[in-house]
């Protein structure tokens, strides 16, 4: 989905566009400019950092836009690699390119992001 299809459905789900979080979410679509994109932010993890940075009010948003990409809500950047790779959107060489970038260690950053 495009940003502008996430608002409009938040729009219509919650009453609000969110565009700030949606912006967030896909910010890594500039870096890598296919579905590809959603390895960094498109899991419970993401949604976790979301909810840190943004707040509980976001939470719906963050869930709705992950669900309207994927259909349910992946666990880690890993599981999200992974379908990648078996959909032939990412060669497991770029995968590990981008599971280095944003870690593998989520949960002791989400910790870390937490205590902010």
């Amino acid at each position: 989905m495009h940003i502008k299809e996430h608002e409009e459905h938040c729009l219509k789900v919650l009453g609000s566009s969110f565009t700030e979080i949606h912006e967030w979410m896909d910010q890594y679509y500039e870096v890598i400019d296919n579905v590809a994109h959603r390895v960094v932010l498109h899991h419970q993890y993401g949604i976790e950092l979301g909810v840190s940075l943004f707040g509980e009010p976001a939470r719906k948003a963050l869930e709705l836009h992950v669900v309207d990409d994927f259909e349910f809500i992946p666990d880690t950047p890993e599981d999200v690699a992974q379908m990648m790779r078996d959909q032939d959107f990412l060669t497991p060489s770029e995968t590990d390119i981008l599971i280095k970038i944003i870690g593998t260690n989520w949960p002791d950053m989400l910790d870390q992001w937490n205590g902010l």
